[in-house]
């Protein structure tokens, strides 16, 4: 221990943090045995604490970014499992709707049909009156052959 009085104020006192080999040489060589193997005892006890916190700091670091993985695993996992959740359902509704598409495709393919009779009929039955109107006789005759091909349909046929 270093005991010095600085009397003026321009005094300076300087201290080399890491002095050379001779000058460590010469500090060791005036001590006792006894004090020499003091202070090394306390420099690994030293060492050894900071060795022992810098352990118990990576520890700590390495325990809270493991639960902060399995945290960040756990969301991942719900939103996957969330996903996937909405994927199948989106599945099944389009399977629904492609369903639904093929009974409206065969019910509107059926509806044509009966109108394209209909739009048959009909032009027949114009054909029917134009002819009745230009021979004013047979109308009821033409008219009755007529509706002898054409299919009966009510109105109930095409509500839903």
């Amino acid at each position: 221990m270093y005991l010095c009085a600085l009397t003026i104020h321009s005094d300076i006192f300087t201290a080399d943090l890491q002095p050379d080999d001779n000058w460590k040489n010469c500090v060791l060589l005036g001590q006792r045995p006894d004090d020499i193997f003091d202070i090394a005892f306390h420099a690994l006890l030293f060492w050894n604490y900071q060795v022992q916190q810098k352990y118990r700091i990576d520890r700590m670091i390495i325990s809270h970014l493991v639960k902060k993985h399995a945290k960040k695993e756990r969301q991942w996992n719900e939103a996957l499992a969330a996903k996937g959740n909405e994927v199948s359902a989106l599945r099944d509704k389009m399977e629904k709707l492609g369903w639904e598409l093929e009974r409206e495709r065969k019910r509107t393919g059926g509806l044509v049909e009966e109108l394209n009779v209909s739009k048959q009929s009909l032009r027949k039955l114009r054909l029917v009156g134009d002819r009745a109107k230009r021979s004013e006789g047979g109308v009821e005759a033409s008219l009755l052959n007529v509706l002898g091909e054409v299919p009966e349909m009510s109105f109930d046929d095409f509500s839903d």
